[in-house]
């Protein structure tokens, strides 16, 4: 079935994994009561999505030993890769997405090669840091404090990168990557993909790297959990977004309540 055959559901939830859905270390990683509530709003007509730094594999694992009922719609893995499950519940590629995200940053990475030669002298010259590089993370970064992180981005920025390079920071660890994919880019295209616009859809995260999809362009639903890093806090806050006053699951759920339980919007 073609997408444009499928009428557009009413409302598209995104939500950043670790941090603002679940905390993996605790002994109760998320407040129960969200799958009953996306149950409930899958039933009015809702899809949602984790939207991720983690691999796909990595997230999906996780579902399974948290036993996460109802299973995402859709998950964005690596912050820029568009995943949904088959009839076989397999996870699949959404459209040609991936095909095209995979393609340009095997070409960014090709002609930033001297880019991160240089900056990799630089990091392990001067930091403490660690360069990171392996098959499925050819560029990326592992600082030993955030204020490291910080000198490090501000370095990053101001060595003039190729113009279609760019990066994720989440925490002490950074990813490199083209311009054109990010949180925000591919939560925008699934949107569009499904004929949703951001008028009704709802982006929630809580650190850097959800910086792109908690903008207005992408979301008019724009929250936050209240552990949620300043810098967060601070552009919800200036958006009009939700600033939950509960962590993690317990802002998801208030956040839920805010947008989606209110005469205006039903």
């Amino acid at each position: 079935m073609q997408v444009s055959q499928v009428q557009p559901p009413r409302v598209l939830l995104c939500f950043d994994f670790d941090g603002t859905f679940l905390d993996s270390e605790a002994p109760q990683p998320f407040d129960p009561e969200i799958l009953d509530r996306l149950l409930e709003l899958k039933r009015w007509g809702a899809l949602w999505c984790i939207n991720t730094g983690r691999s796909l594999p990595h997230t999906v694992e996780a579902i399974t030993r948290f036993r996460i009922i109802p299973t995402p719609d859709f998950i964005i893995a690596r912050e820029s890769e568009i995943y949904t499950s088959n009839e076989f519940n397999r996870w699949i590629d959404w459209g040609d997405w991936n095909k095209q995200c995979a393609k340009d940053h095997k070409r960014l990475y090709r002609t930033a090669k001297k880019f991160f030669k240089n900056f990799r002298v630089y990091l392990e010259s001067e930091t403490r840091a660690e360069w990171i590089s392996h098959p499925l993370e050819p560029a990326g970064i592992h600082a030993s404090s955030l204020e490291e992180m910080d000198s490090i981005c501000q370095m990053i920025d101001s060595m003039s990168p190729p113009s279609d390079l760019s990066y994720h920071r989440n925490s002490v660890y950074l990813r490199f990557n083209h311009i054109g994919y990010s949180k925000g880019t591919a939560m925008d295209h699934l949107g569009r993909s499904l004929g949703i616009g951001p008028e009704f859809r709802l982006a929630m995260g809580d650190n850097h790297n959800d910086l792109s999809m908690l903008q207005p362009s992408v979301a008019h639903g724009i929250a936050c959990p209240s552990n949620a890093i300043p810098e967060i806090k601070a552009h919800v806050a200036r958006v009009g977004g939700f600033v939950a006053k509960r962590p993690i699951t317990g802002g998801v759920i208030d956040a839920l309540e805010h947008f989606l339980y209110t005469e205006e919007v039903r």
